[in-house]
């Protein structure tokens, strides 16, 4: 298991699941990492942002999170289309897409680290279900991540399930 990716969620890092089906990876963005949404204006306009404690918030929309991109981007009115390819992070000096990001080949994670947190997730809400305590999305990313961190289980489910997928 990757500690790169755990680390990031269980810091408040911003988890993005890769859409089922979609190209590339999925994205955790770390707590603090800066923003900006390109708005349909022109190719100059942007919303910017940053990404704290699990959620998005946008300078122009103060006391506003979002828990999704897509949500984001709806509020900053963000140029129509692929919200991966409207997203950028500021990486040291230089804005990278989250389309860019989630293709590069770079992420210090693979496949079988996001398929353990996404069933992980999974069991969090179920527990919590049962339960009925109330966690945003970001707490329960939070959660999973901590429980993969701890539960060899969640990686190694994650392995026969992929395995299987490739038969």
């Amino acid at each position: 298991m990757s500690d790169a990716l755990i680390n990031i969620l269980k810091h408040g890092g911003f988890w993005w699941p890769r859409s089922p089906g979609g190209p590339g990876r999925a994205l955790a963005i770390p707590n603090g990492s800066r923003i900006r949404i390109a708005l349909g204006d022109s190719p100059d306009a942007f919303a910017t942002g940053v990404c704290r404690d699990g959620v998005l918030t946008l300078d122009p929309l103060p006391g506003r999170t979002f828990a999704t991109a897509p949500a984001a981007l709806a509020a900053a009115r963000a140029m129509p289309g692929d919200p991966f390819a409207c997203v950028e992070f500021l990486a040291g000096e230089r804005w990278l897409s989250a389309d860019a990001l989630r293709r590069s080949g770079a992420l210090p994670w693979d496949e079988i680290d996001e398929l353990a947190l996404e069933i992980a997730v999974d069991a969090v809400r179920e527990q919590i279900r049962d339960t009925g305590e109330a966690l945003t999305d970001a707490e329960v990313a939070r959660k999973a991540a901590e429980v993969v961190a701890v539960s060899r289980y969640f990686r190694e489910e994650a392995q026969q399930r992929l395995e299987w997928l490739k038969k």
